[in-house]
């Protein structure tokens, strides 16, 4: 009787033990099946959306070139490893914008940086400061959900102001729905040019705290050794 009871309880045990490692076994499994999925999802959605490359080499080769956003009064252009962006005052180019909201003093902004990363598997590049910039499947650049279309065109050339008004104004009234256009264009790009300042304020900002903290440390040197002098 003893003897069938340690069997029946050996036997419990066993089955218990067997039990838990089943149980951590299926764990393990849910587990790994979950990450797999997640990156399948993720490289899914990244060959769907974005247009990957071979190699770097490959992807700076093809990538070089201007990108406009709509009218050109935005681009950006790729020369190399030099990433520039560029946000043109409007008013400095169409001379119909400029009739209707007036001739800006403003001048142009360009942001330039190196970039730092071709990376071909995902579709992106890292450039500094600047938001990723990544490349939609059909190879054109995506900045802060931006589109920028590749071209051939030069930049735009600036008008000359004198000539604004030269002409009859009157065959160069615009509708209001063109107005309207215009006006929702300022918007869109005025957004994108503030992410972008707001960028490289945010990267000048920690430049700047970083070589004031070595200026600072440079200086209490001379004042340690001194007062080791005085101490002796």
């Amino acid at each position: 009787m003893d003897q069938d009871r340690k069997n029946a309880q050996a036997w419990a045990q066993e089955w218990a033990i067997k039990q838990k490692r089943k149980k951590v076994a299926a764990l393990v499994i849910a587990v790994i099946a979950i990450v797999a999925i997640f990156f399948f999802i993720k490289y899914f959605v990244i060959y769907m959306s974005r247009m990957t490359f071979d190699s770097a080499a490959e992807m700076k080769t093809q990538l070089q070139g201007r990108y406009v956003y709509e009218k050109g009064y935005e681009d950006i252009i790729i020369d190399g490893d030099t990433v520039t962006i560029n946000y043109y005052n409007r008013s400095h180019y169409d001379a119909d914008y400029a009739k209707e909201y007036g001739y800006s003093s403003y001048e142009d902004n360009t942001y330039e940086e190196t970039v730092d990363e071709w990376n071909y598997r995902e579709g992106y590049i890292k450039a500094g400061w600047m938001d990723d910039i990544t490349v939609n499947s059909n190879g054109d650049l995506i900045y802060y959900d931006q589109v920028y279309t590749k071209t051939d065109e030069p930049v735009p050339t600036p008008i000359d102001p004198s000539d604004l008004y030269s002409s009859d104004d009157s065959s160069s009234e615009i509708s209001e729905e063109e107005a309207q256009e215009m006006e929702e264009e300022t918007q869109a790009a005025e957004e994108s040019k503030e992410l972008t300042e707001q960028a490289a304020s945010e990267a000048g900002e920690t430049a700047e705290a970083g070589t004031t903290a070595q200026t600072n440390k440079t200086a209490e040197t001379p004042e340690a050794a001194t007062t080791d002098e005085t101490t002796e």
